[in-house]
C-alpha cells in the first residue's frame, strides 16, 4: 500500500500541471506594469464557463483590463464547457486564444485605477472569507443603463471616459457548522462612456 501511495504523491504534480495550458509564450500579455503583471498571474476568481459565447467567456477573464482582439467568427462561437480552475488570468486566457486560435493582445495603457477606495484589480472579502466587493468587471452601456432605470446603481463615477459604476447584491452563504448568514456583496463594473455623454473639454 505504501508504494501505491507514494507512486500517487510522485504522480500529483504531473497531474496537476497537465491542467494548466501548455505552449504559452512568455510575451503573451507581457505588460511593463507591475500591479497588472501581479493581477495577470493571479489565479482567477472562475472555475469554468459554460454555454456562453468566447467572447463572453473573454469578457468575464479580462477583468478590468483592457485587451484586443482580431474581430473573429470564433468570438461568436457557443462553448459547452470550459474549463479554467487553478489556472492563473494569464493562463486561462492563453487557453481561450490557443484552443480557439484567437488572437489576444494587451491593450491596457494606464494603471490600476481605484473605484471606491479599492483598485480595480482587487477584491475584499470579511474575515469569514467571504467576498464583500468584487474586482472591476467589464460591461457595456446598455447594461448600465437598464440597471439605472431599475434604480440598481449604488455608486458611479467617470473617469478618464471611462464610467465606473457599482450594485449591491443580496447573497447567503452556509458555514461547515450548519449556520447561514446573509451579507451585501458589491459588484463593480466599468463600460467606455459613449462620447456623446462626455463633457466638453
Amino acid at each position: 500500500m505504501r508504494i501505491v501511495i507514494a507512486a500517487l504523491v510522485v504522480l500529483a504534480p504531473f497531474l496537476l500541471a497537465s491542467c494548466v495550458p501548455t505552449g504559452m509564450p512568455p510575451t503573451f500579455l507581457r505588460t511593463e506594469s507591475a500591479a497588472w503583471t501581479r493581477w495577470l498571474d493571479q489565479e482567477t476568481h472562475y472555475g469554468s464557463f459554460s454555454g456562453l459565447t468566447v467572447r463572453e467567456i473573454m469578457r468575464d477573464l479580462s477583468g478590468p483590463a483592457e485587451l484586443s482582439t482580431d474581430e473573429v467568427p470564433a468570438l461568436d462561437r457557443r462553448i459547452v464547457h470550459v474549463n479554467v480552475a487553478g489556472l492563473t488570468v494569464r493562463e486561462a486566457l492563453w487557453k481561450v486564444s490557443r484552443d480557439y486560435g484567437i488572437t489576444i493582445e494587451w491593450a491596457s495603457t494606464h494603471e490600476p485605477r481605484t473605484f471606491m477606495g479599492v483598485l480595480e484589480t482587487e477584491q475584499r472579502e470579511a474575515p469569514t472569507g467571504v467576498r464583500t466587493m468584487t474586482e472591476v468587471m467589464q460591461s457595456d452601456y446598455g447594461d448600465y443603463l437598464k440597471m439605472k432605470d431599475e434604480k440598481r446603481i449604488h455608486r458611479e463615477e467617470v473617469q478618464d471616459g471611462i464610467l465606473y459604476y457599482a450594485i449591491q447584491e443580496d447573497r447567503d452563504v452556509g458555514f461547515s457548522n450548519g449556520t447561514s448568514a446573509w451579507y451585501i456583496e458589491i459588484e463593480r463594473y466599468k463600460t467606455p462612456l459613449p462620447a456623446a455623454n462626455r463633457p466638453s473639454p
